[in-house]
């Protein structure tokens, strides 16, 4: 039998300030902090006013892919799987 002083004990614990939720991980995305009732030109504005060359660059930067070879391969094994299990059918 547990007794009333581990229970409490135990939910002491979860009120010393450590959540049980886990923390919000930062964002990759900044998110922009607009007016409530802010027209779209402010929207805008706003967004081209805190846009940066990092902003820029993270966009511009190629990244290696798989190779269209790869993913062709793939698919025609995919098609050709399902093609034999319609003839079966």
């Amino acid at each position: 039998m547990v007794s009333a002083s581990m229970e409490y004990n135990f939910c002491v614990g979860h009120s010393t300030g450590k959540s049980s939720m886990p923390r919000k991980k930062k964002d990759q995305i900044p998110r922009l902090l607009v007016p409530p009732k802010a027209t779209l030109r402010q929207i805008y504005a706003k967004y081209r006013q805190e846009f940066t060359a990092a902003d820029l660059q993270q966009y511009t930067e190629l990244e290696d892919g798989v190779p269209i070879e790869h993913i062709v391969a793939e698919l025609e094994a995919i098609q050709r799987r399902e093609t034999r299990k319609r003839k079966k059918a």
